[in-house]
């Protein structure tokens, strides 16, 4: 079922479709990679069988989380969404493993798919861009019409403007930093330059003018730090980034939402300021009140799908501190099971507990060091994930594959290294032995 694959590569640029079946991720790609995987039923077992470290770690969090459902009662709907979700997650892996490992597909057959489909993507952006700023009424009905949720502002196919970054770092980048044909690499390089570039120019995403900046950095302290960079290359560097501060700051003098933000004369102040992030905040800061007030209880978590247990112990508490005049979003949570918390630390923690989440990292770090990935990539993973909360979106799964595929491709050459040399061996054993008995014809020499 290949077909299943490039149609789930296809449509990962789209997550904003008006027939997908979520309302929130609007999404097919994950039910695709899933059902590529069941459909190779005999692989699947393969590839499952070959990580069989990742299947007992899931299996043991699994049954740890049943037992906290003896303590917490757990809502049918939450632990549902979030075994799926979590179940979507797994299967890209092996999907991926599946195709790459077990049946060695070329990438690069997929890749040009992928670029193929972030291309379509960004004129399809560069047109909604147009469209807004000029007005046009019929076009921008025709984009309502196929979106699943519409925004006046630039998102290009993705679901909201937020989702701009997790896409530009959390897929292409980490794809460009993963693959080595350079013209591929070229490819994806410009496509992260032209949603950036269009994306800062919009001025529609407060988070991406942040997230952009915080990214950027990482990028060129990976890049002064993990090698010698010659001379002409840090003017290079150096000469990029002002041009790129400066249009930074002549972006964030004109965006309302950024400047009240750095306005503010502490953190707090810059959080409140914006309606959107201070609800976003909320989720976070109830929760990190719930552990304070429940600090056994953290350490152990209230299990899969149960993160709004430690929202609510917290929620007197950050509602206190809330300092912004959007309350609406807030005071529904009050007594509202959500599962939503935007931000993957603190859901793992409360769902999991400190010490859960506190393996789980170690084992991250762990795997990356091991393996001399560069902790830089891992950072910026991390720091998308800080704001960012669902365990079916691609990063983590590729970024771990990544990490398993290349230890597969150098435990695979030093094999083939090994066979050669053993050949070689053998072949100087048998030149040796041959000299030795006189050469190979010597039988059949004539007195």
């Amino acid at each position: 079922m290949e077909i299943l694959f490039r149609l789930a590569v296809l449509f990962i640029p789209f997550d904003n479709l008006k027939f997908a079946p979520s309302a929130g991720w609007a999404t097919i790609s994950p039910i695709l990679f899933a059902l590529y995987a069941i459909s190779n039923f005999k692989e699947l077992k393969q590839s499952i069988r070959a990580t069989k470290n990742y299947a007992f770690l899931i299996i043991v969090m699994v049954i740890y989380s049943t037992g906290l459902y003896l303590f917490y009662e757990p809502d049918i709907a939450n632990t549902f969404d979030t075994i799926t979700t979590l179940s979507f997650g797994i299967f890209l892996y092996l999907s991926l493993y599946i195709r790459y490992i077990i049946y060695k597909n070329d990438m690069k057959k997929d890749l040009k798919i992928l670029i193929f489909a972030y291309t379509i993507s960004f004129f399809y952006g560069v047109v909604k861009f147009v469209a807004i700023k000029g007005n046009v009424g019929f076009i921008l009905s025709a984009f309502q019409l196929v979106e699943r949720r519409y925004y006046p502002r630039l998102a290009f196919t993705f679901t909201e403007p937020s989702f701009i970054s997790i896409h530009v770092a959390g897929v292409m980048y980490l794809l460009y930093v993963s693959i080595k044909d350079k013209l591929y690499k070229k490819k994806l390089l410009q496509l992260v330059c032209l949603f950036c570039a269009l994306t800062i120019i919009s001025g529609d995403s407060a988070r991406f003018l942040v997230d952009f900046i915080i990214v950027f950095s990482l990028v060129v302290m990976k890049f002064l730090v993990g090698r010698k960079v010659k001379l002409s290359k840090k003017i290079m560097i150096c000469t990029l980034i002002v041009i790129m501060s400066g249009a930074l700051l002549f972006q964030i003098k004109g965006n309302t939402r950024v400047t009240k933000m750095l306005n503010g004369d502490s953190y707090e102040e810059m959080i409140y300021s914006d309606p959107s992030l201070s609800a976003r905040y909320f989720r976070i800061n109830s929760s990190i009140h719930g552990y304070l007030n429940e600090p056994y209880k953290a350490l152990f978590g209230a299990g899969l799908g149960n993160s709004y247990y430690f929202l609510q112990y917290g929620y007197d508490d950050a509602l206190a501190e809330f300092k912004n005049s959007y309350i609406d979003e807030v005071a529904g949570l009050a007594d509202q099971k959500t599962n939503q918390l935007f931000c993957m630390p603190i859901r793992i923690i409360s769902e999991m507990g400190v010490v859960w989440f506190s393996i789980i990292m170690f084992l991250i770090f762990f795997k990356t060091i091991k393996n001399k990935e560069n902790i830089f990539d891992l950072l910026i993973i991390i720091y998308l994930y800080v704001q960012f909360d669902s365990y079916a979106y691609y990063t983590f799964p590729l970024y771990l594959f990544i990490i398993d595929y290349r230890a597969y491709r150098r435990r695979k050459e030093r094999k083939e290294l090994k066979e050669q040399s053993q050949l070689e061996e053998m072949n100087m054993k048998k030149v040796i032995c041959e000299k030795s008995n006189g050469g190979p014809n010597e039988d059949n020499a004539v007195d």
